[in-house]
């Protein structure tokens, strides 16, 4: 177990020096060195275990590192562009950011409304805050269940229901 752990740190420390080199050649961006060296330590740095079903319905909202960087903050990249039921989510107070299967962030939807203009119109997006310290506390690095990232799942949005109905 030790030896595949240290073989994986001494492939990052490859990965990382290689984007440094490119970052000092110009090759990329400050932001897109930081954002590579984030998502390669993420590989060997521990990630909390699954996190146990909340008593709430929630939405997952699976976005690529890439598109954070685009958009320039996480709710930002979470917020906007998204196909959904708009009769459905209205029961889902929050969101939870996701990527790589990891919880990077939970915002609270306070509304819904629709895109009417630009390349996303007729798409969705949320306007909202950050859920308490409490409830990031308790999410925020910790990895969604597997059911919620089985082969096939092609959507980026997911429906959770609350704990009590899944029972």
């Amino acid at each position: 177990m030790f030896c595949e752990y240290k073989d994986k740190l001494e492939t990052v420390r490859e990965k990382i020096a290689s984007a440094e080199r490119a970052y000092r050649e110009g090759n990329i961006t400050e932001e897109e060195y930081c954002a590579l060296k984030r998502r390669l330590l993420s590989y060997v740095l521990p990630c909390d275990d699954y996190y146990s079903e909340p008593d709430f319905r929630y939405v997952i909202i699976k976005i690529r590192e890439s598109t954070i960087l685009e958009k320039g903050s996480l709710y930002e990249a979470v917020r906007r562009a998204w196909r959904i039921n708009v009769d459905r989510i209205s029961g889902y107070r929050y969101v939870f950011a996701v990527v790589d299967g990891v919880v990077r962030g939970i915002f609270i939807a306070r509304q819904w409304k629709k895109v009417t203009s630009g390349p996303d119109a007729g798409r969705y997006e949320f306007f909202g805050d950050n859920a308490p310290y409490e409830l990031e506390h308790k999410f925020i690095r910790k990895r969604i269940p597997p059911y919620y990232s089985k082969f096939g799942m092609a959507s980026p949005v997911l429906y959770c229901p609350s704990r009590e109905s899944r029972v």
